[in-house]
């Protein structure tokens, strides 16, 4: 994987940084890749030329909408070029809950994941800019509670949830949240 593959708008973003080129592809179609400095915030770099996946625009929305009321990754970059998207966003400190090192003590991973939960849910989704009611979405609408709008991650899962010395330290992969 080169830098010099990506578009200008992307690569100022990340002069300063180096790579190893790995790519942390989970399920998602999107390819991540770490970006390491000894001076700046270290990044990851997602790409994405998926029509299954949420685009990358929404989860760069979900960011900047969450990053006053909860711990997300900062959006340092979104860009557009033809079908394939660009997002560099901040690190977050923390391993990711599915981490082996994590699971000796489930009762208070399960509590770090209700308390999230909890957290996200208490948002007013009223304001929020992902519009993922039963008029945008009917398969999704089917599925909502009769309640209201809920705030939801939209991908909550081990892998997306980041934890540092016992305690929550963020949330990652928001393409689905709203």
């Amino acid at each position: 994987f080169m830098n010099a593959q990506l578009p200008d708008a992307i690569q100022v973003h990340l002069a300063n940084h180096a790579t190893r080129g790995t790519n942390l592809r989970t399920e998602s179609d999107a390819s991540v890749f770490p970006y390491e400095s000894n001076a700046l915030d270290d990044l990851y770099l997602k790409i994405s030329s998926s029509r299954s996946d949420p685009p990358l625009a929404f989860e760069a929305t979900a960011m900047r909408w969450l990053k006053d009321k909860v711990n997300v990754p900062r959006v340092a970059a979104y860009h557009k070029e033809n079908a394939t998207e660009y997002l560099v966003t901040t690190r977050l400190s923390g391993i990711d809950a599915s981490e082996t090192d994590l699971h000796s003590d489930k009762a208070a991973v399960i509590r770090l994941f209700a308390e999230s939960l909890r957290t996200l849910h208490a948002l007013e989704a009223e304001d929020c800019p992902k519009n993922w009611t039963p008029e945008s979405s009917i398969e999704r609408g089917r599925r909502r509670v009769a309640d209201g709008p809920v705030f939801t991650h939209g991908d909550y899962c081990m892998p997306n949830i980041l934890i540092h010395d016992s305690r929550l330290s963020g949330n990652v992969d928001l393409g689905y949240a709203g």
